[in-house]
């Protein structure tokens, strides 16, 4: 037999889940008497007695066997393991910093060559959604 439980907001009646809330996801799981013809008590059994979950198994699952390896690594894995997930978190911080100095960059670049062609302020203004306070500062201009 296999049951899957849900959390609901006691108020809305929502899915804590459609909220965007992390939950816990209760799964019971019996592997005595007869097995459930629920589609994914082949997932579960591999995963009890092999610990492998297999790509096709469902988020849940595949969740709680990543959570389960963390739990059980020394501590000095532990700590490698946060330290290259931040490393990977601060790469990927600076490449969207980077992307975004240089969108800046060539809006600057774009508004001088506007204006140097003969555009007006306020066609910079609204071509690039921004004000002309933001054009005049870019341009030097006041």
């Amino acid at each position: 037999m296999i049951r899957h439980f849900k959390y609901f907001d006691d108020e809305t009646y929502e899915k804590l889940e459609d909220l965007d809330v992390q939950t816990i996801d209760l799964v019971y799981f019996q592997l005595s008497g007869t097995l459930s013809p629920h589609p994914n008590v082949k997932y579960w059994k591999e995963f009890f007695l092999t610990g492998n979950v297999t790509d096709s198994a469902p988020d849940y699952l595949k969740n709680a066997s990543q959570e389960i390896r963390f739990v059980n690594l020394s501590q000095e894995e532990k700590m490698m393991a946060e330290m290259m997930s931040k490393r990977e978190a601060d790469y990927w911080a600076q490449i969207t910093t980077a992307e975004d100095r240089g969108r800046e960059e060539k809006q600057i670049e774009v508004i001088h060559e506007f204006y140097n062609n003969g555009v007006t302020i306020n066609v910079i203004a609204k071509s690039l959604h921004i004000s002309t306070d933001e054009v005049r500062d870019i341009l030097d201009l006041d």
